[in-house]
């Protein structure tokens, strides 16, 4: 399938192909941009507003389900699995990763822009119990 857009339009034309025409991967790089500026905005928000925190991306091919960042702060860690949205899919891997994380006594949160300022708050609380 091939589609034709203009370049004022399109984020990710290239003059050097010279012909505007986008294929595939073109959608697929799109949905998964969202998710990496969400990422981005909210390691920011991290580092912004716990100064002293240190903020990890986790090797998505490494093991496979395991969250995407962790941050440690204090004596406390925490891992995140970012979502482009609320109803963005969980796959079982990442649900159970998640779970066992908090059973070893970590705090792991699924966080998407809807519960972004809840789960600040949330390790905002947690902090200040050491």
């Amino acid at each position: 399938m091939i589609f034709f857009v203009r370049e004022n339009f399109c984020p990710y034309y290239r003059e050097n192909k010279g012909n505007g025409i986008l294929t595939f991967p073109y959608f697929y790089f799109m949905q998964k941009q969202l998710e990496s500026k969400f990422q981005s905005l909210f390691i920011k928000t991290l580092k912004q507003k716990f100064p002293d925190c240190i903020v990890v991306k986790n090797n998505p091919n490494y093991i496979q389900g395991i969250p995407d960042l962790t941050m440690f702060l204090g004596r406390q860690w925490f891992t995140f699995e970012c979502k482009r949205s609320a109803n963005e899919s969980r796959r079982p891997n990442q649900e159970w990763y998640v779970n066992r994380m908090n059973e070893m006594g970590g705090h792991s949160y699924f966080v998407y822009p809807e519960n972004m300022e809840e789960i600040l708050n949330d390790i905002q609380q947690a902090s200040k119990v050491f």
